[in-house]
């Protein structure tokens, strides 16, 4: 592939296109141009950014099959790239003891690769990985950060929307996450605990296995 990038700046703020052709070595060239831009006075940045890209399909889509439980898969060695196409604002406001982020993202999917059920018995369930219908991606992501003396509070969270334009969800992907974490740190001490959560998320195309959201919890002391 050839990849170029030229950034610039106007007045407080900064300018960024890129742009890479990329052989694929499968008979298709695909084209990803990108643009943002970003400034900020003080402790606060706003930026944003749109962009286009690709994914080839894995080894592994194209030709290994696989069973896991009552459940086959079927490789395809037709499958076309998936495509993409996003765009993303955000602020950024970074202090002496405490930062936040903001991000607010659409990124519309064609050809997405996904396994698609076939047929489903008492004793068999096959799928096939397929490009399937167009997927559109919505929301948004926040992180803070706080620290007093020697321990820090680190938060985030993710929002989610992923639908298939047949108006299904894309497996796998819960609505929410979120991460919290405190840490005491001193030059020969370390303490922290850690909690994730995910919401619900469905296991299949035709959202019809339920995969229920779940927490995790860790403590790390050093």
């Amino acid at each position: 592939g050839v990849f170029g990038q030229l950034n610039g700046k106007l007045g407080p703020v900064r300018l960024f296109g890129g742009a890479r052709e990329h052989v694929t070595g499968t008979g298709r060239n695909f084209f990803s141009p990108s643009a943002g831009l970003s400034g900020g006075r003080g402790p606060l940045r706003l930026r944003g950014s749109v962009y286009r890209s690709f994914r080839n399909p894995t080894l592994n889509e194209l030709y290994r099959e696989f069973r896991a439980g009552n459940t086959s898969t079927l490789a395809n060695d037709q499958l076309k790239p998936e495509t993409l196409f996003g765009a993303e604002a955000g602020a950024d406001w970074y202090g002496e003891k405490r930062r936040f982020s903001f991000t607010a993202f659409r990124n519309e999917l064609n050809d997405v690769i996904t396994n698609v059920t076939l047929t489903t018995t008492p004793t068999l369930i096959t799928r096939q990985r397929r490009n399937a219908a167009a997927a559109l991606t919505r929301g948004l992501e926040a992180s803070a950060r706080q620290t007093w003396s020697d321990f820090t509070l680190d938060l985030s969270y993710l929002f989610a929307e992923s639908r298939f334009s047949t108006r299904e969800r894309i497996p796998q992907i819960p609505k929410h996450q979120g991460n919290a974490q405190l840490t005491y740190a001193r030059p020969d001490t370390l303490v922290s605990f850690a909690v994730r959560s995910f919401s619900l998320q469905f296991e299949d195309d035709r959202n019809s296995l339920l995969l229920p959201g779940f927490a995790s919890a860790q403590a790390q002391v050093r």
